[in-house]
């Protein structure tokens, strides 16, 4: 009875620590269900992520054996790059399914490891297969379809039981997290009978919560910024860029402007100084964008690469003030870690102005990247605003874009022909083919315009040899062989180009056009390196006797010209050079110094724009012996070409104008 009431006394005494005793097996307790609810969770995601992504091998596979099926019976929804991206994905699928964490799950569900390690062997066969598919040929599935019979039956079984073990996990992982539910309900229960603990465990949570809470908001804000930030040079990125133009557009009665920048000559710099110099360079064009603006009126962004953006609060004036400063700074030679760097930029920008009441705010990155454009084919290092005869020839170029393709293919560019004359001796020597297209709503559209845009839509090829080939089987209709030589242009990227040069040889072959009578003129951009495509096309179509020229003389002598046995056999002189030999001593002394060097080569030399009869004379002075223009003969129609070969030249042709 004493020791009863000696205790009952002390209770007071003792109640706080028997209250924290039992907090403190409490917190191992809720630990311990809180890790269980976390091994739960984990194991669910573990284990289900990689067997529902072992669950979707059936899918790739019947994707890919349809698209193969699809492809080599003709369907015209089904391209080659279709089957290809499937395999690709089957691929993937496959090597992902063989690494080690994927094995571990196969192995504790019993799925059919062997499968993986005989599918991993057997890829590249089915690669091959793959690309032996031919459009049409339905043959060429066999293949496919053969590796399908040998292994379909296995992947659908496979999968299944992946998708089988996937739901048994997920079940075993509810029940689970329900009885750690349920324990943790019976916790929750006793922190309540405990009352200040309870109270004191909530305080301690809440003061937890608000740190964390102030802990995570910093850093999601700095996650955004780095989202919204480019991390080389400090200033904004395309995301960041287009958030502002979202929020100013939101603005009513906004006044702002949208000016692109793109330096001239970076690659350049990052070819010969290094890319560590390049992104030196990157860092003070940034610099010059923030210096420049006379006030926080300017947001500058990077979209990667050397393009820039800035967003500029203000009007037009405002923005082309602005940009012309900007280019003005950039232009000037800079001192980068003791190399002296010097590049330029062009700027294009659009007024917020200039948006139509229903175009997006979107619209204005267009418009600046119109008249980016526009400044850049201005001769670079200049400013263009935008205006609306830009966007009119934007549309007029997509929808010729659009229509240029089924123009090819239903016959609707036709070849016409510029005659390539003798000067000294008055003979028709070669004809240049050029197209000629009609359009419905745009008219006759310029022949470099035709070459040009297929080019930048990856139809120069098609043009080529559609040209080619009607110009073979005009010339086939002549009733005797005729010597003329056939001048083409073609882009140097052609060559480069999977079958462009075994089908330029195969329409050679066919029509017998014998060695020496084609010419074909290399233009666009030189390449800084020339692939293994490139010079084995170059190789081919020299040996099956075709000729190479060039209006570029650093082409001509390029070095590397060894590598491919290409030697031009024609040089040919451009419009403007040859307009500016009427006024300038200068330009008919490198005339004439192209003639001699093309004498050292054994090469021809060709004028072209040979307008003016002034102009034939004068050429031949300078011992250029071949020539083109209107002077001579305008540019013929097939059948005015018919008519001149035969020895009559129809009301449409002058044959060489004395």
């Amino acid at each position: 009875m004493n020791l009863l009431g000696k205790v009952w006394g002390r209770l007071p005494l003792l109640r706080f620590p028997i209250i924290l005793s039992l907090f403190l097996i409490m917190l191992p307790v809720s630990y311990l269900s809180l890790a269980q609810i976390s091994d739960g969770i984990n194991d669910r995601l573990h284990f289900s992520a990689r067997l529902e992504e072992a669950s979707r091998l059936e899918l790739e596979a019947n994707t890919l054996f349809s698209k193969a099926e699809l492809f080599a019976r003709g369907d015209p929804r089904v391209a080659a790059k279709d089957v290809q991206l499937a395999l690709d994905l089957l691929w993937s699928r496959v090597n992902v399914m063989g690494t080690k964490s994927y094995r571990k799950v196969q192995a504790d569900d019993d799925l059919d490891e062997a499968l993986i390690g005989e599918l991993l062997g057997a890829m590249p066969r089915l690669e091959a297969a793959v690309n032996a598919l031919q459009p049409g040929v339905a043959g060429s599935y066999r293949g496919v379809d053969l590796f399908a019979t040998q292994y379909r039956e296995r992947v659908i079984v496979f999968s299944d039981a992946a998708n089988k073990a996937r739901r048994q996990r997920l079940n075993m992982a509810v029940q689970t997290q329900l009885q750690s539910v349920t324990n943790l309900k019976r916790i929750q229960i006793a922190y309540v009978a405990l009352g200040v603990v309870a109270v004191a465990y909530v305080l301690v949570e809440l003061f937890l919560t608000r740190r964390l809470n102030r802990r995570l908001n910093e850093s999601i804000e700095e996650k955004h910024e780095l989202l919204c930030t480019d991390h080389l040079t400090g200033i904004g990125n395309r995301a960041s860029f287009e958030d502002m133009l979202r929020t100013l557009k939101a603005l009513s009665g906004a006044d702002f402007a949208v000016i692109y920048f793109d330096l001239d000559g970076f690659k350049q710099v990052n070819d010969t100084l290094g890319h560590g110099m390049g992104d030196m360079l990157l860092k003070h064009v940034a610099a010059i964008l923030l210096a420049v603006r006379q006030s926080d009126d300017a947001f500058a962004f990077r979209f990667g690469g050397d393009e820039f953006a800035v967003v500029l609060t203000g009007s037009r004036e405002t923005a082309r003030h602005y940009a012309a400063r900007a280019v003005q700074k950039i232009a000037a030679p800079a001192t980068l870690d003791a190399n002296v760097v010097q590049v330029s930029a062009s700027a294009g920008y659009s007024h917020v102005e200039d948006l139509r009441s229903v175009e997006p705010v979107d619209a204005l990155m267009r418009n600046a990247d119109l008249a980016l454009y526009a400044a850049k084919s201005a001769g670079r290092n200049c400013v263009q605003a935008f205006n609306a005869g830009l966007l009119i020839e934007y549309e007029r170029r997509t929808y010729l874009e659009d229509a240029l393709s089924h123009a090819i293919v239903e016959g609707a560019i036709e070849a016409s022909f510029q005659p390539v004359f003798d000067l000294p001796t008055r003979r028709l020597r070669a004809v240049k083919v050029v197209p000629r297209w009609s359009h419905n709503a745009y008219g006759a559209i310029a022949p470099a315009e035709v070459m040009e845009i297929a080019d930048s839509i990856n139809e120069g090829a098609a043009l080529l040899l559609s040209l080619l080939r009607s110009t073979f089987n005009l010339f086939g209709r002549l009733a005797t062989q005729t010597e003329l030589r056939i001048y083409v242009e073609a882009s140097e990227k052609l060559f480069s180009q999977p079958g462009f040069a075994q089908s330029l040889f195969e329409l050679l072959e066919r029509h017998r056009i014998g060695p020496g009578h084609l010419q074909i003129e290399l233009t666009g951009k030189r390449s800084v390196t020339y692939s293994e495509a490139f010079l084995a096309s170059i190789r081919s179509l020299r040996d099956a006797g075709v000729i190479f020229a060039t209006s570029d003389v650093s082409r001509a002598i390029d070095s590397r010209n060894r590598l491919a046995n290409l030697d031009f056999g024609t040089l040919k002189l451009e419009r403007t050079l040859v307009e500016e030999a009427t006024r300038s001593e200068r330009s008919r002394g490198i005339i004439k110094g192209l003639g001699a060097m093309a004498v050292k080569m054994g090469a021809e030399v060709v004028a072209e724009g040979v307008d003016r009869r002034e102009d034939v004379e004068r050429l031949q002075r300078l011992g250029i012996a071949l020539g083109q223009g209107d002077a001579l003969a305008p540019v013929m129609t097939p059948d005015d070409l018919l008519r001149y070969l035969a020895g009559w030249a129809g009301p449409s042709v002058v044959a060489f104008r004395r």
